[in-house]
């Protein structure tokens, strides 16, 4: 790569990098070691384990697995090795004095024949201890000329080989051809290789020779371990072989433990970073905030446990797309496929699970998405039921078509199938309410709901304020519309402006929608009453928006929607009121500043929609000018300094605000009254 080009992939990290808040980077951090921890945990590490001491609990094995015995395969080395004797030879140059020591015995038979038996036996054991009284006894027995005749004989006849196994052969072999009976050939073949046995020396080399090629074929001692096996009982004193086998499963190793650990830390990371990315380049209207990071991580942990609990029983019954459901319900589908998929290869590589298991677990990403995408209400999530078994059933069809298994013996797997739809669907109707108002996630279906005319806060605006209500349906429309031109949330912008003003309801008819035939109770009371009237409309909306459990993220734009704007009528009419003490900050709202693009946006359509209201609002120019009057006098006021709102994006929801203000108030014609036509024709 050259460094154009690295310099080009940095110029393009850099920003999203520089986007990471410090908060949002720990809990990304937070998440993968949560999820390291997890994995790694469940696949099974017992480091405190040490040989000769009890173990406090069953271990189990994490995986499928065939271990090589080393220390009983070394034990069988050992053994083989044994069994081979030691390789003795008698060196050529020694086969003369053996051929004399024989004879000289042979002799000595002759010659003690006149001593009593007992002495006779006893002086020639101790020419020849290595034969028994019965040998001595047959060799007496027999003919010392013949036997000494047959000993030259065997002389002659014996090769030039030195090994004592292959000499003992050849001599067996030439006094089998002596006609001898066979106890005195026993006795005469123990005295000849006697001789020889007590000159040997052992050959090392070639003993070492013979007791490698004696272990080259030893088939190692291999253990197969089942997952889910367990491997030593609670209580146990744990043996130097079961360590090695706990070692060999790095259950014990403490170092493999840290660096398997360190492993899964590192890819965690690498993932949820990626995922980052991606979110940040093709979705960046996507706001991910502290509850959208608690979600992650709190689903991704429950991913996990469904995996490693449900898994063992069948991978087909493990509820992940109920995971994937809840995704694409708090996110998006893409953002749900995105990261489902990146929990699949985690868990499933790592976890040293099935193919089939991640099969189903791609299918569960698949389907949780593409089912969530068209869910506009929460009745729609039932059917999802259906839709998820019938998924599942043909996704296990095909795995059984392609594996060439017998449908008739897979029964069982489409009972599964079945199950996963519909639990992975009431899992995902229960976590939702759940995930809403624990963690604060404002998903889609809960801005649905929120955006439904018969909500009750809604009903009441309608019938107490239906000046306040109308405004609200005007602003909402600008809202959603600027915010689509820009990328941020147009549903949220919708919804927040139907309910930026509920706090007028604590008294309606101060505000000029509501206000009837003309009556203006503001004309009666001094302007330092009305700004403080106009400014608790905020206060008294937040306070009413959450006694109605209207969530934060709409609580937030109610109380920014004014940020720390002048009421600039009133303070006008304060100065000219005759008072030589009038504060600017006594008419100015409370705050706080916008902090996000959808409570800018509803401020600027809050603002523009009022002032157009009150004007003619029957010309173009006077339009345009206006708008930009609005924008400019927000901006110069430092209202907009906390959002993360562009000038860009500024002009371009001017322009949105201005085209749809110029298509409500055309020109119409003037129809005639036809009464009056009719006099005038008379």
């Amino acid at each position: 790569m050259n460094l154009t080009r690295f310099g080009s992939l940095l110029g393009q990290l850099k920003p999203i990098w520089s986007r990471f808040k410090g908060e949002e980077l720990f809990t990304y951090l937070l998440i993968a070691f949560m999820l390291a921890a997890l994995l790694y945990n469940l696949r099974g590490a017992y480091p405190t384990l040490a040989v000769g001491k009890m173990v406090p609990f069953d271990v189990v094995s994490p995986k499928d697995a065939q271990i090589v015995n080393k220390v009983a395969t070394e034990e069988l080395k050992v053994q083989r090795e044994k069994a081979v004797p030691d390789v003795l030879v008698v060196t050529y140059d020694k086969f003369g004095s053996i051929h004399d020591s024989i004879n000289y015995f042979l002799s000595n038979l002759e010659s003690t024949k006149d001593l009593p038996e007992s002495q006779r036996i006893v002086k020639l054991k101790d020419m020849a201890p290595f034969l028994t009284e019965k040998d001595i006894e047959i060799l007496i027995s027999s003919n010392p000329k013949e036997l000494e005749a047959d000993t030259n004989k065997i002389f002659v006849l014996l090769q030039k080989e030195e090994r004592l196994d292959v000499l003992s052969n050849q001599v067996a072999s030439i006094i089998s051809s002596l006609k001898l009976n066979p106890d005195t050939s026993q006795a005469f073949m123990n005295l000849i290789l006697g001789y020889f046995r007590i000159n040997a020396t052992i050959d090392n080399k070639l003993t070492n020779e013979l007791k490698q090629k004696a272990i080259q074929d030893i088939t190692p001692v291999v253990i197969d371990v089942k997952k889910g096996q367990v491997l030593v009982r609670s209580g146990e004193i744990l043996t130097p072989e079961k360590a090695y086998l706990l070692k060999e499963l790095g259950i014990m190793d403490n170092l493999s433990g840290i660096r398997n650990f360190v492993s899964l830390f590192l890819f965690s990371a690498l993932l949820l970073f990626a995922f980052r990315f991606i979110v940040y380049n093709f979705s960046p209207k996507l706001t991910l905030d502290r509850g959208h990071l608690i979600v992650l991580g709190a689903l991704s942990s429950v991913y996990i446990l469904f995996v490693f609990v449900l898994f063992p029983i069948s991978p087909i019954i493990v509820p992940l797309a109920s995971i994937s459901l809840l995704l694409a319900l708090i996110f998006t589908p893409a953002v749900s496929l995105l990261y489902s998929v990146i929990l699949a290869i985690l868990v499933f590589f790592f976890g040293n699970f099935s193919l089939l298991g991640f099969y189903i677990a791609l299918i569960s990403a698949f389907a949780g998405a593409f089912f969530g995408r068209g869910i506009q209400k929460r009745g729609d999530l039932s059917d999802t039921a259906f839709l998820f078994s019938l998924t599942f059933f043909l996704a296990v069809l095909l795995w059984d078509i392609w594996s060439d298994i017998n449908i008739l013996d897979s029964l069982s797997q489409f009972a599964f199938a079945i199950a996963n739809g519909f639990l992975s669907s009431i899992a995902a109707m229960g976590a939702l309410p759940y995930i809403e108002s624990t963690v604060g996630v404002l998903s889609p279906l809960k801005l649905m709901d929120l955006s439904n005319p018969s909500h009750p806060l809604l009903k009441r605006l309608q019938i107490e304020a239906p000046g306040t209500y109308h405004h609200s349906i005007i602003v909402a429309n600008l809202a959603e519309t600027a915010a689509e031109e820009i990328n941020a949330d147009p549903l949220l912008a919708r919804v927040a402006s139907y309910y930026h003003d509920v706090g007028k309801l604590k008294r309606p008819q101060f505000f000029v929608e509501n206000q009837k035939n003309g009556v203006n109770l503001h004309a009666e009371i001094s302007p330092w009453l009305s700004a403080t009237i106009l400014t608790s409309h905020v206060k008294d909306g937040v306070e009413i928006a959450k006694s109605y459990g209207i969530p934060d993220k709409i609580l937030d734009i109610i109380s920014q929607h004014h940020g720390t704007s002048l009421i600039v009528f009133f303070y006008h009419k304060a100065l000219q009121s005759g008072f030589s003490e009038v504060e600017e900050k006594d008419f100015r709202y409370p705050g706080p500043l916008p902090k996000t693009k959808e409570a800018a946006i509803v401020m600027l359509a809050d603002a523009v929609e009022a002032a157009v209201r009150a004007s003619s609002g029957s010309v173009s120019p006077k339009i345009d000018s206006l708008v930009d009057r609005i924008f400019r006098n927000k901006l110069e006021d430092g209202q907009l300094s906390e959002s993360p709102i562009t000038l860009q994006e500024l002009l371009r929801i001017k322009e949105v605000f201005i085209r749809l203000f110029v298509g409500s108030f055309h020109q119409r014609i003037e129809y005639p009254d036809l009464a009056n036509l009719n006099k005038k024709q008379t």
